[in-house]
């Protein structure tokens, strides 16, 4: 009786956790929590970084080991002073217009 209870159990545990929509070629599924922003300057979770990660090409990354910067959505960034920077984005990144520190710009929830 105590072997047929815990198969009942255990087929119950293991049936609870599959899931009920067959795996897809080609298509990743992750759980994750919901992410408490989108905006990247505003991370402050796990999950916020994964989804970002995934949406957005950063400008350039920076390797902290090494001290080297490679550009990714960026063509360049120059800087003469350190203070004032050029940014040159790839073609396929391009804006339809230019873009200062001074332009309007929308950004969700803000």
């Amino acid at each position: 009786m105590r072997l047929l209870a815990l198969l009942a159990v255990l087929a119950l545990a293991v049936t609870g956790c599959s899931d009920p929509d067959p795996a897809r070629p080609g298509v990743l599924s992750v759980g994750i929590r919901e992410p408490a922003t989108l905006l990247p300057a505003d991370l402050a979770d796990q999950a916020g970084r994964l989804v970002t990660g995934a949406l957005w090409t950063p400008l350039a990354d920076y390797d902290a080991a090494s001290g080297k910067v490679t550009p990714r959505a960026a063509e360049s960034i120059t800087s003469a002073d350190r203070v004032h920077w050029t940014v040159k984005l790839r073609p396929a990144c391009s804006t339809t217009a230019p873009r200062s520190p001074h332009s309007p710009t929308w950004t969700p929830g803000r």
